[in-house]
């Protein structure tokens, strides 16, 4: 996942890759938080779901990402889910499937909609004329050039997952990316521990053994969760 690897990346060189991958101890007010509000994932199709032929399904989540604070902040906004059928998803680009999602919102919100996507929310934007500096010496740290949510700016999103489980009864999505507290230590001479704060929205979806696309996705309970991870800083 692109998160995972910005984070193994930042811990095998030290660079700050991220907006903000560690907070300085003693330095409180530098944590910041981005807010977050979505709706219920809905479903989509790219073919004729019901004149037999092949269709391709996908999911897809709205959200308002708002930066309530008072400066502006780069971000990389990672969205994953998983369902109790032991199956994971990544937030992905789909142009086709953008284009139907951008369509149906736009009758509901209005045609000038802008509607951002995994896009935006996780890659760098090119420089423009005069943004081009030059080489840093190795072992600099160095920012990103990744999108800029102004102070006070609120933005529609999507994220879109490919090909959900049918079958599931239990959905989880985590939301990274939405605050820099981030902390990094160093377990052996290969790895590193990583402890972050995730945004976590659980979901079931009761119903019989028949046709489970009709079933609801009920909400369940969300907010956040401190979790832990490992990553290796060779890479490898």
């Amino acid at each position: 996942m692109r998160q995972r690897t910005l984070l193994a990346f930042a811990a095998l060189t030290g660079l700050a890759v991220l907006p903000a991958l560690a907070v300085r101890a003693g330095e409180p007010s530098s944590i910041w938080f981005l807010r977050f509000r979505h709706d219920a994932p809905n479903r989509i199709t790219l073919g004729d779901e019901y004149g037999g032929r092949r269709v391709d399904v996908y999911w897809y989540m709205l959200y308002n990402l708002e930066n309530d604070g008072e400066e502006d902040r780069r971000i990389f906004i990672d969205i994953t889910a998983s369902s109790d059928k032991d199956r994971r998803y990544q937030d992905g680009y789909h142009p086709q499937v953008y284009e139907r999602i951008l369509k149906r919102v736009r009758v509901a919100e209005g045609d000038d909609l802008e509607l951002w996507s995994q896009r935006e929310v996780t890659t760098p934007s090119t420089p423009g004329a005069g943004e081009v500096t030059a080489p840093r010496p190795l072992g600099e740290p160095f920012e990103l050039n990744l999108r800029v949510l102004k102070k006070g700016e609120v933005r529609r999103c999507v994220a879109i997952f490919h090909a959900m489980d049918n079958e599931m009864n239990h959905l989880v999505v985590d939301v990274r990316g939405l605050t820099n507290d981030i902390r990094t230590e160093a377990t052996n001479d290969h790895e590193r521990k990583v402890t972050e704060w995730v945004y976590r929205i659980e979901y079931s979806r009761p119903g019989d053994e028949y046709y489970t696309p009709d079933d609801p996705i009920t909400l369940v309970r969300e907010g956040w969760e401190e979790v832990e991870s490992v990553v290796r800083t060779d890479l490898k």
